[in-house]
């Protein structure tokens, strides 16, 4: 809105106020006896946030959690993810209450979070689009390379991997002793693939996700 101000020490009686204009010798007439200044005061967001912005690895994911105190039109959130707190991108949408005047509670899973630290915000939308940032918080988490089982194995070997791989389909890759590629394969994240391995001679083996090479292999050993 706009508010209407008067300078300091001066009246706010506009009755005698005039617009200043310029004379015809080029210099400018002053005989108001008051100033008038307008000042415009935006609107406030639509939301307060309550609390700070919590996000901790829960199960196969990390939880994203927030609150807001109260709410005026809002629309609604959106959860943000980096790697290296510069650079963000959308991972989630959820909507607002839109209007209140207490405690609101949300939260977000992210199913897909990268391995090692992960930074998050949340982008709060208006309903006439404007917008603001949370501060950003990390949280730390790690993806766990795949398990192969049982161990020793003798026929089947039973291949597990994790949910949070990123690929639709990873390639796994099983190594013996010396370093010799004994076998590729690929299989859905969070799936159970089985390797019949009852032909192979006795050792050790790694089974080695290509998905992302700083995850650790899996050593089993084959009677």
């Amino acid at each position: 809105g706009v508010k209407l101000m008067t300078a300091p020490g001066l009246s706010s009686d506009t009755s005698n106020t005039t617009v200043v204009m310029p004379l015809s010798n080029g210099n400018y007439s002053f005989p108001h006896t008051s100033v008038l200044m307008f000042e415009y005061q935006s609107s406030p967001l639509a939301v307060e946030f309550a609390g700070p912005l919590r996000a901790y690895p829960a199960g196969d994911g990390v939880r994203v959690e927030w609150a807001t105190a109260a709410e005026i039109n809002a629309s609604h959130f959106e959860v943000e993810r980096s790697s290296d707190g510069a650079y963000f991108e959308k991972i989630g949408r959820v909507q607002a209450n839109g209007n209140s005047a207490g405690i609101t509670h949300y939260y977000l899973i992210d199913t897909t979070p990268l391995n090692g630290t992960n930074y998050y915000r949340i982008k709060e939308v208006d309903l006439d689009g404007r917008y603001e940032y949370s501060k950003t918080v990390s949280s730390y988490f790690e993806v766990f390379a795949a398990v192969a089982y049982p161990n020793p194995a003798s026929e089947l070997l039973f291949v597990k991997l994790p949910p949070n791989l990123r690929a639709a389909e990873t390639g796994l890759a099983i190594f013996d002793a010396f370093g010799k590629k004994i076998m590729e394969t690929t299989l859905t994240p969070g799936t159970v693939g089985e390797i019949n391995i009852a032909g192979w001679p006795a050792g050790v083996y790694c089974l080695k996700v290509k998905a992302d090479a700083n995850l650790p292999g899996q050593v089993f050993i084959k009677k």
